[in-house]
């Protein structure tokens, strides 16, 4: 079946089926004769059962690598909260993207500052803050959110991991803490994943210094060396275009000193392919946290 029946059939935009397959490794596409993407119709039951879940509110990183019989088996719970039970959606997060849903910015706010009380930093940022903001996204994706609210939700979220990252950094000896320099690279403007890595690494020690996004090559260097920093780190969201990967990483690893780490991350498709050398590319929060420990033991 051709990509446009596919759609007509599933509901599903062609995009998001694209997103899917470059990430989940499923549908699974062949070709026509014309290099056009084509699909088997028993992909289409599986396909169908993804739409209901996601319609109920599963997370499609969740879902879509789940084989048949286990998406069948969650499509027959009837109720919105067992579905959402059964795909393991944190209480935190739920009520989060409820609150968000719902455009109650004061009480999503308010919420969010709790669990941070009550989770300390790091289980905040990898057990709420990340798993938010992919549902978040994926509420945009399925037509529950509106692209005003999930701004909002987005912009609150940040101003509570850049709290997050004041009250950690506070304590921070700046004499003789090592110091890693974050931004994100021209074209880039989503700065949560920074803020997140922000966030992540200042619960480790040492100083963290965030210069936002869309910074030049040559200026992120610049920072790099007016502060000393032992580590520079750059984010690249899932929104940013593949082919400029390489060559902005190639073009900000020649201005670092060698001894200066270069860290990438994000989930950008562009970071799946080779990578300048001296890059160290992470999949994770917990392996970029794990390696500024590391970083940190060597002094």
């Amino acid at each position: 079946m051709p990509l446009a029946d596919v759609v007509a059939a599933t509901g599903l935009r062609a995009d998001l089926l694209r997103a899917w397959e470059r990430r989940y490794g499923f549908p699974v596409p062949a070709r026509d004769d014309r290099g056009r993407r084509c699909f088997a119709p028993e992909q289409l039951d599986r396909l169908r059962l993804l739409r209901r879940l996601i319609d109920a509110g599963a997370r499609a990183g969740a879902v879509v690598p789940l084989p048949l019989p286990q998406l069948a088996a969650l499509a027959e719970q009837q109720s919105l909260g067992d579905a959402r039970l059964a795909i393991g959606l944190d209480a935190d997060v739920q009520a989060a993207l409820t609150l968000a849903e719902q455009g109650h910015s004061v009480a999503l706010a308010a919420h969010l500052a709790a669990c941070l009380a009550r989770r300390g930093a790091a289980d905040f940022v990898m057990g709420l803050a990340a798993p938010l903001l992919i549902a978040i996204g994926e509420a945009w994706h399925a037509g529950r959110i509106a692209v005003h609210q999930e701004h909002l939700a987005s912009e609150i979220l940040a101003r509570t991991l850049g709290a997050a990252a004041l009250a950690l950094q506070a304590g921070a000896d700046r004499r003789a803490a090592p110091v890693a320099v974050l931004a994100t690279l021209p074209e880039e403007s989503h700065g949560l994943g920074l803020a997140m890595l922000e966030v992540t690494l200042a619960a480790q020690g040492g100083l963290i210094i965030n210069l936002g996004t869309q910074l030049p090559p040559a200026q992120l260097a610049e920072a790099a060396a007016h502060h000393r920093a032992q580590v520079v780190a750059v984010s690249f969201s899932s929104f940013f275009r593949p082919a400029a990967v390489a060559p902005l990483l190639g073009a900000l690893r020649r201005g670092l000193p060698s001894a200066t780490a270069l860290w990438a991350g994000g989930g950008c498709a562009g970071l799946d392919g080779p990578l300048p050398e001296g890059v160290t590319r992470f999949s994770s929060l917990g392996q970029a946290a794990d390696a500024w420990r590391r970083q940190q033991a060597l002094g």
